[in-house]
């Protein structure tokens, strides 16, 4: 049976208010029945967490077709969304599998883009976007880590950081479902 991970999120009660320095600030449930998490981090970006499964239960290895099929619609949503004018001059600078220090097996698929989000008062800024998915319980767990290219390499620490503290929370939850 597919552990609903997404019902572990019926109210804010047990979404995680802090992960390492990123602060919980929106829930939202599309029409997909996919659930979306944020959390900012001030001047170190933000984070955009989306789980779901289209109704199936989601194997759990990277090298699973499934997997790799659903991380190629990833990738081409990005692009999509410079066609739909939310980016603009979106560039692909690495797709590869993401890696942690000291560990020799990737914990998900990665994809860095760079492109100029504008918002309605004409104001753009460039930015920086990981897309990392894997699967967790059953389920597509996807993120995307956005920053200001003007930002430092702290940046990239605090993602990593939070990237650690999401993966032990997920297993936590995978745990008490179980």
């Amino acid at each position: 049976m597919t552990n609903n991970i997404i019902q572990t999120f019926p109210d804010q009660k047990n979404i995680p208010q802090k992960i390492a320095d990123y602060y919980f600030d929106l829930k939202w449930t599309n029409e997909d029945g996919s659930l979306q998490l944020r959390y900012e981090g001030e001047e170190n970006g933000y984070f955009t967490i989306t789980l779901y499964n289209g109704g199936i239960n989601i194997p759990a290895s990277l090298e699973d077709p499934i997997i790799a099929t659903e991380f190629e619609n990833c990738v081409n949503a990005i692009f999509d969304m410079e066609a739909e004018k939310c980016y603009q001059n979106v560039n692909l600078l690495v797709n590869e599998p993401f890696v942690f220090e000291n560990e020799k097996e990737p914990k998900f698929f990665s994809a860095v883009f760079n492109y100029d989000r504008c918002f309605e008062n004409g104001e753009c800024i460039n930015e920086i976007s990981i897309l990392l998915l894997r699967s967790d319980n059953g389920f597509f767990n996807k993120l995307r880590f956005s920053v200001s290219s003007d930002t430092s390499d702290e940046s990239l620490d605090k993602m990593k950081d939070f990237l650690i503290d999401w993966l032990k929370y997920v297993s936590i939850i995978g745990d008490t479902i179980n």
